[in-house]
Formats: structure tokens, sequence, C-alpha cells
């Protein structure tokens, strides 16, 4: 969607696009999600996610991992940690 590629880094936008896929690798996206939660820790980086509006492509990794008949828990609980410290707080300078 246009709304949500707007103010997206670049890279990130292009591949929106372009029909980026998730990777099948589990340990692959238990890595990345990994990163992106020690990323949540500091303001900066909460805010670096915010500011490249990370969020609608966490929104589909999200829909994705919970589309397998057994989900991979721990891996969806890292997208919800992240989506909570980035998108759902309401911080305070």
């Amino acid at each position: 969607d246009d709304d949500d590629r707007a103010g997206m880094h670049s890279g990130l936008a292009s591949k929106c696009l372009i029909g980026g896929r998730i990777v099948e690798s589990k340990e692959l996206r238990q890595v990345l999600y990994e990163a992106l939660v020690l990323l949540c820790r500091t303001r900066e980086g909460r805010d670096f996610i915010r500011n490249n509006k990370v969020y609608p492509v966490l929104r589909e990794a999200h829909k994705w991992e919970q589309g397998f008949e057994v989900p991979e828990e721990r891996l969806v609980e890292m997208l919800e940690e992240v989506v909570e410290r980035t998108v759902l707080s309401d911080e305070v300078d």
C-alpha cells in the first residue's frame, strides 16, 4: 500500500514494491527478529524503527508467522515485542 511505503527507507520501500519475500529459514528469521528486539532496547533504536516505518513489514511478517498450522510462538512473540516497544508505546522525552 502506498501509504505504508510513504516515508519508508528507500531500500525497504523498493522491496515492498517488487513483492519482497519472507525468508523461509526459521533460523535466519529468528536472527533478524532478535536483532530488531535488541535495537528496541535503546531510545535511538526505537526511533530509527519508527522513523523508517518498519511497522508495515512487521505486520506482514506477523501474519506470515501466524499462518503456519503450528506457529513458532517465540518468533511471533519477538515480532509482538518489537511492535509493542515501537508502535504501541507512548514514550515521553
